[in-house]
């Protein structure tokens, strides 16, 4: 994986907008357009989302510090039952019951937390409705690429309408802290369900049809999710999935690379090969369904295709080998189900379901008794397969790797 991807120059400015908000100033967007011209249309794009991220229910509020967004609303409502006296640290860990005010929210609890950012239930207080709060951590603004892969986050999120996609409510900054709030899924997510469903493939079938359908809706709309895993697929009441944080996501027309951080190690065991590669310029919908295929693997076996020591080694058997067939660890799982997992399993991405829609278009035949359309690899390929991932075989395109590398040079 390139993890070295130099910092795009355009993140910098950003960040240091950003920053200037932090220390308390207030920088004039003017001022930014006139020194960093060259950037004119993106960073208008930006100011038009800081504009938004300063409206409150009661309109939009004159030019003021990012620091004081919702001070008019947090007035009108600073009488209200149970309103704390006054805001604290976010990111201090809440004590057992207690609440604390973040701009017009309150927050309840943490219900995550990770390298980049903090997710909290909370209340927003001028709808008094539940959410889910995603804050950025203070020690993350200053890296221009995890302020980028943030704002990218929200922003994919927002163009996505699907009931089985997580909505986005509200993108803001307060006190120079970016923020987004979301729809309060209550129910966990799949992870916590996966050692149930290895004893009812129908379940998981039902499941993963329901999770391929949003994913083909965020395909026709050009975003690609990148970073399918159990933990990023809620459930609610009803055990009802929902596909959340699209950090990582990228629109099928963008050919920059993807940004990746440390807490993207934690999704290697459901990435693509080619993704595990490097070749972020050339994912396709393929990328995702190999993830779909890998989350499916785990729900049908209860582990994901591979398992190793390290991210490294894990990468390495991702290269070169292939996955345990379904029925070797689960005898229960019917041949046809365990065939549309490995199709989405294929090394070679053209060798995967066309689309998301196709595989839920064999999802649903199998859940109805119609025949499928996938078909096991016959012979021929499983041999080649055996002979292409063979260590002498690896030994000797790793040698002309090597070579073509230092001709290269």
């Amino acid at each position: 994986m390139n993890q070295n991807i130099p910092p795009n120059p355009l993140d910098k400015v950003i960040a240091e907008y950003l920053k200037a908000e932090k220390s308390g100033s207030v920088p004039d967007p003017e001022e930014w357009l006139r020194r960093y011209p060259q950037y004119a249309a993106e960073l208008n794009d930006f100011f038009h989302h800081q504009t938004r991220f300063k409206s409150v229910a009661t309109g939009p509020a004159p030019p003021h510090p990012t620091g004081v967004i919702h001070i008019n609303l947090m007035k009108r409502n600073k009488n209200l039952p149970g309103m704390p006296a006054k805001e604290s640290d976010p990111e201090k860990p809440l004590s057992p019951g207690e609440k604390i005010r973040f701009g017009d929210y309150e927050l309840e609890g943490e219900i995550a937390r990770g390298g980049m950012g903090i997710v909290y239930r909370a209340r927003q207080i001028s709808l008094n409705r539940p959410v889910a709060l995603k804050l950025m951590l203070e020690s993350s603004i200053a890296n221009p690429e995890d302020v980028h892969r943030f704002q990218q986050e929200a922003r994919a999120a927002e163009q996505l309408d699907h009931e089985n996609i997580v909505p986005i409510y509200d993108v803001g900054i307060h006190q120079g802290r970016p923020y987004y709030t979301m729809r309060l899924i209550p129910g966990g997510n799949l992870l916590a369900v996966l050692g149930e469903l290895r004893q009812n493939p129908r379940r998981a079938a039902q499941l993963m049809m329901t999770i391929a359908r949003a994913v083909e809706y965020a395909h026709q709309q050009g975003i690609l999710h990148c970073d399918l895993k159990p933990e990023n697929i809620l459930l609610d009441s009803n055990g009802t999935p929902h596909i959340a944080d699209f950090g990582l996501a990228k629109r099928l027309d963008d050919s920059k690379p993807i940004a990746l951080s440390g807490d993207f190690l934690g999704s290697v065991l459901y990435i693509s090969p080619e993704q595990a590669a490097g070749s972020t310029k050339q994912l396709t919908p393929a990328s995702d369904i190999y993830s779909l295929g890998a989350i499916f693997y785990e729900m049908l076996t209860g582990d994901p295709p591979f398992l190793a020591d390290s991210a490294m080694e894990l990468l390495l058997k991702l290269q070169e080998q292939e996955p345990i067939h379904p029925q070797k660890r689960n005898p229960n799982i019917d041949r046809d189900l365990a065939t549309i997992c490995m199709k989405c399993l294929e090394k070679r991405p053209e060798l995967r379901y066309p689309t998301a829609k196709s595989l839920t278009d064999d999802l649903e035949a199998w859940l109805d008794n119609r025949p499928i359309q996938a078909r096991p690899p016959s012979w021929v390929r499983r041999l080649s397969q055996s002979v292409w991932h063979h260590p002498i075989m690896v030994g000797a395109r790793k040698a002309i790797h090597a070579v073509r590398t230092w001709v290269d040079r």
